[in-house]
């Protein structure tokens, strides 16, 4: 009985400190490392910011922005957006959870950026549907979903 118990108690001491890992990770330290899984993420790039521009020059919620978007300078709208890859973290062993770091680092470092953007844009809500959409794009590259997670989540549904 007394192996049993001990067996669950080193199972559970094992479960919270890799759960404690994932929490311990922080903004300064998820955005600030450079360790062998972050090298592997994909950043903003040149095609990506001109395919969101074009995207948003045709769609954008305010019809006053899109020739902004149709205009601009794609390498000038990088330069302002590199802050985006500061806030991709390395991946972790679950999807979601280096998702929501991520986010999490994102609306912080866009709150610094802000100022900047839209200075650029001329417009806060250009500013943010640039940013938004660009960020979307970034999680959808690196942290795709698994089959595995879209099963599950299809079963308890």
């Amino acid at each position: 009985m007394e192996s049993t118990v001990e067996r669950v108690v080193t199972q559970l001491i094992a479960e919270d400190e890799e759960l404690s890992q994932l929490c311990d990770i922080n903004v300064t330290q998820a955005c600030g490392s450079k360790s062998s899984q972050e090298n592997n993420l994909h950043k903003v790039s040149l095609e990506m910011v001109d395919a969101v521009c074009t995207t948003l020059s045709h769609d954008c919620i305010s019809a006053s922005a899109r020739p902004f978007f149709k205009t601009v300078s794609r390498q000038r709208v990088l330069e302002k957006v590199n802050f985006l890859d500061d806030c991709l973290v390395g991946r972790v062993k679950f999807v979601n959870a280096s998702r929501e770091l991520a986010w999490r680092n994102y609306y912080s470092a866009y709150m610094k950026n802000l100022q900047s953007l839209t200075q650029m844009t001329q417009s806060p809500s250009a500013a943010a549907w640039l940013c938004l959409r660009l960020f979307n794009r970034l999680l959808e590259i690196n942290y795709p979903p698994s089959s595995k997670t879209d099963e599950k989540m299809q079963q308890s549904a």
